[in-house]
């Protein structure tokens, strides 16, 4: 039987025939078969793919495309095509660079996933928002890896906002230009954020904009007393707020803890108890060797 006739044999079967056949199929398969024709590709986007975590990672000549416990590898071809490696198999796709496929390939697995990274995407930013087009990107986490802020907004405002709820950022560089992030409903309404950079050129960001989350982790170089006041004041009286992580750089700790205990005397402990509003919190900081010091605030 030919081809064709068995593709007309199949989309004539009735659905739920048809998507119990789909999804015997693994994901790279049914991947696959969304390319055949549009009937398929309707009815490949209408079964439950479910994945946990979907990660992206750019190498030099390669991209990872891992889904949970699965991983696809696609290559860079001599002649600017790329072969697609999986389970011991390997496929030579023409006239497709490993980027781009690897991409578009994305674009439908995280539509099935919670948990969505990406490491390295860099100028492949446009690509993947291009591809989106007028979708978005439905995920509770993403995490983003070596970009810059531009590229982060470009990602984050994809992002659908009443289901993000945890950000996890790399910033290459965190300048003035990060509060344009903070202005996103994206940023308004996640619960969780992470985020580091490799350098801070200038930073004036207000302490204040990671209040609303209820658990953050941040870096500070040279933090004011005013910041830790405003910690203390503001931040500690809100009920949302569970525990934060600030990465003290050129700061005294010592000081950092004096502010919730003037007569904190330092030792040994690096440990104080502050009650506000009948709640405990307890204020701490590791032995990390200076000039970085994690200090931690957790509601006891």
């Amino acid at each position: 039987m030919s081809r064709e006739k068995v593709l007309a044999t199949f989309l004539h079967m009735p659905h739920t025939i048809a998507e119990q056949i789909l999804e015997k199929l693994e994901p790279l398969d049914l991947m696959r078969s969304r390319k055949v024709c549009l009937g398929l590709k309707f009815a490949v986007d209408r079964i439950e793919m479910n994945f946990n975590k979907v990660v992206w990672h750019l190498y030099p000549g390669i991209v990872s495309l891992l889904f949970d416990d699965m991983r696809v590898n696609y290559h860079e071809t001599e002649d600017g095509g790329t072969t697609v490696h999986h389970n011991g198999q390997k496929k030579r796709i023409e006239g497709e660079q490993y980027k781009e496929r690897s991409i578009k390939d994305l674009a439908v697995i995280f539509k099935h996933a919670s948990i969505l990274e990406l490491y390295n995407l860099g100028d492949n930013v446009k690509l993947l928002v291009d591809i989106l087009k007028d979708s978005f990107i439905h995920v509770e986490s993403i995490k983003l890896n070596c970009i810059t802020i531009d590229k982060c907004l470009a990602i984050l405002s994809r992002c659908k906002t009443k289901v993000l709820k945890n950000i996890d950022l790399f910033i290459v560089y965190r300048s003035e230009q990060f509060e344009r992030i903070t202005h996103l409903e994206q940023w308004k309404n996640s619960r969780t954020l992470k985020c580091w950079a490799d350098h801070v050129i200038s930073d004036p960001l207000p302490i204040e904009q990671f209040f609303h989350f209820e658990q953050f982790e941040i870096e500070e170089h040279g933090i004011s007393i005013e910041k830790v006041i405003s910690i203390r004041d503001n931040l500690l009286k809100r009920s949302t707020f569970r525990k934060c992580t600030i990465t003290l750089y050129d700061s005294d700790p010592d000081e950092f803890l004096k502010v919730f205990k003037p007569e904190y005397d330092g030792g040994n402990n690096h440990r104080v108890e502050y009650l506000s509003d009948n709640n405990i919190f307890v204020i701490s900081y590791g032995t990390t060797s200076r000039p970085w010091v994690h200090c931690c605030i957790e509601r006891s």
